[in-house]
């Protein structure tokens, strides 16, 4: 893959374990890092992005930025972040959702 300069794109950096439900079995902070892992081990690059609507909520914000930062610190070089689930309110100025997006951005 690196000989392609392809990037592994990831989705579910704002979910959080203790936010699913528990017959999930998930653990989707874990599946982000072994993720990163991966394509650190592959020699690409590693991009991510939200699953759901998140903008309003300054956890998921957090935790997005959280796991970039880890991915980061454990020598991932990150290409992007793609903001799925982007709503013509996110665009308005002023708005509160546009805040949270901005804080991130």
């Amino acid at each position: 893959l690196a000989k392609t300069k392809s990037v592994l794109d990831f989705t579910c950096f704002e979910m959080r374990a203790h936010s699913q439900p528990s017959f999930a079995l998930c653990q989707p902070e874990l599946l982000v890092q072994s993720a990163a892992e991966a394509a650190h081990r592959a020699g690409v690059e590693f991009a991510g992005e939200n699953a759901l609507f998140c903008w309003t909520d300054e956890g998921q914000i957090e935790q997005i930025e959280a796991q970039c930062e880890l991915a980061v610190r454990g020598g991932v070089s990150m290409a992007g972040f793609t903001v799925l689930r982007l709503e013509h309110w996110l665009l308005i100025p002023g708005s509160g959702q546009r805040a949270g997006l901005e804080r991130f951005v």
